[in-house]
């Protein structure tokens, strides 16, 4: 889980390298209180740049969703899936 904003480019990358022979699927949180109408595109491009995904339509507590496939250090292949979340700040 990550706050959008905080050395977020590598993100796909920080989370593949802490999967091991046992991981099948790991997973990206990125997290906002704001709201960000462009968030999903700007992800896309910052996060996911040079990466093959697939887009997937998020359901409505997310602003985006996108399962990128990618190589473990050890060469095992694993979905890796982006979510991005906001959760408003509490008054």
């Amino acid at each position: 889980m990550k706050i959008w904003g905080r050395k977020d480019k590598d993100v796909h990358w920080q989370v593949t390298r802490y999967c091991t022979e046992k991981t099948s699927a790991a997973a990206v949180v990125m997290i906002s209180d704001g709201a960000l109408p462009e968030w999903p595109s700007t992800y896309q491009q910052r996060c996911l740049a040079d990466i093959a995904f697939e887009q997937r339509t998020p359901p409505p507590d997310l602003a985006g969703h996108w399962i990128a496939r990618s190589l473990t250090p050890e060469g095992r292949s694993v979905a890796v899936h982006h979510l991005l979340l906001r959760i408003p700040r509490s008054p």
